[in-house]
């Protein structure tokens, strides 16, 4: 008999233990419920002082025999803790919320064998801490912490592996730290899921290019310009590669081919002109050049590159014309005056390219020394003061 009353203690014992903890666990979940209560009527001391409460339950609830390995406890624990490295004030505490709120809910994941936690409530404990990863990972960013960001942006992807925000942020940092495997393999899932930015495909090509990887650059490159048709920053860093192994001609033949296929797109024609001019073959490009600009008379690149052409054109001029005899001065006279005019021609594009609006200090400084070799010192004045007003 004594036996039977000595094993209702203890069976009553348990009993005891189990919903003392479940009691505990419930303080927890009232206390961070009202930490978002009071956050939101901005009641600041109020919510710090249920937030602890609500970490001190939780702690207790997860490191108790009876309740150490409850799904639900660990859920709780993440989202408490996801709330401490959302709060502007506890988010710079000494431990590291993100991290503790990521492990506790690893590990309520792997308990719910029986998946009783709640969809939604896993959905929140997630967003929670995408959310905070995130805001750690830039201000990581931006203080040169790199390291540490990549940390952080690699929670942040775990809890959300479509934000293509989370890749571009990890390929640059990555850059950053010289991890060329990790930017291509982020720039890669970046691919895989066709972002929307062909400079992302250049840099890809260009960071397998670094590797010896010529095949997947230029398959990355297929696809860039499969998406981005006339892409000029595509075509040209294909066309470098060829450049490279003086196989101009292959790649000059498909761009020509694309122009001729789609006459109106300007940056067709205008990656066709650097093409040509790649190869020395200015005749060819200014041919090119002109296609593009009578597409858009503004466009900025072209006019540029015509201006070039005209000033190397010049500068030949001027060569020849000190190689004319001393006893000859009406010949380099002439000479000059050609000169002069070749000038003229490229301060036509130069000034058409100036007047979109875009202030480059090699475009202001060009013009102003075109300038002063015309005399026109009026205008020469205008663009060094300019120049002084440039950052």
């Amino acid at each position: 008999m004594k036996r039977i009353v000595l094993t209702a203690f203890f069976i009553a014992g348990i009993f005891a233990g189990a919903t003392a903890q479940k009691g505990k666990l419930n303080s927890a979940k009232s206390s961070y419920e009202n930490y978002y209560a009071m956050s939101s009527l901005k009641q600041t001391e109020e919510a710090q002082k249920s937030l602890n409460e609500a970490m001190a339950a939780i702690e207790e609830v997860v490191q108790h025999d009876k309740t150490k390995e409850s799904p639900e406890a660990y859920l709780y624990k993440s989202l408490i803790y996801s709330a401490v490295a959302n709060d502007s004030v506890m988010q710079d505490a000494t431990v590291d919320a993100v991290q503790i709120s990521y492990d506790a809910l690893t590990q309520a994941k792997e308990l719910d064998k029986g998946g009783d936690l709640k969809e939604e409530d896993l959905k929140t404990a997630e967003q929670n801490l995408y959310i905070a990863s995130y805001n750690k990972g830039i201000n990581a960013y931006n203080n040169q912490s790199f390291e540490t960001a990549l940390k952080y942006f690699n929670v942040a992807t775990d809890m959300n592996p479509t934000d293509t925000t989370l890749y571009l942020n990890t390929g640059v940092t990555a850059e950053r730290i010289g991890d060329t495997a990790l930017a291509i393999e982020s720039y890669s899932r970046l691919v895989e899921l066709k972002y929307e930015d062909p400079a992302i495909y250049a840099v890809l090509a260009n960071l397998f290019f670094s590797q010896n990887q010529e095949e997947q650059a230029l398959a990355t490159l297929e696809k860039g310009i499969e998406l981005f048709p006339g892409n000029k920053d595509l075509m040209i860093t294909e066309l470098n590669y060829y450049l490279q192994r003086g196989e101009a001609a292959k790649v000059i033949d498909k761009i020509e081919a694309s122009a001729q296929a789609d006459p109106g797109n300007k940056s067709l024609w205008f990656a066709l002109g650097v093409a040509y001019g790649e190869i020395d073959s200015n005749s060819a490009a200014q041919r090119a050049y002109a296609k593009a600009l009578e597409i858009d008379p503004d466009y900025y690149d072209a006019n540029i590159n015509m201006g070039v052409i005209a000033i190397d054109a010049a500068n030949k001029i001027v060569q020849e014309a000190n190689e004319i005899p001393q006893d000859k001065p009406d010949a380099y006279e002439a000479k000059i005056a050609e000169y002069k005019e070749a000038l003229k021609g490229a301060l036509t594009y130069l000034e058409r390219a100036y007047s979109s609006g875009e202030r480059d200090r090699n475009l202001l400084t060009t013009m102003r020394e075109i300038y002063v070799k015309l005399g026109d010192t009026n205008r020469a004045e205008e663009l060094t003061a300019e120049l002084g007003n440039l950052n």
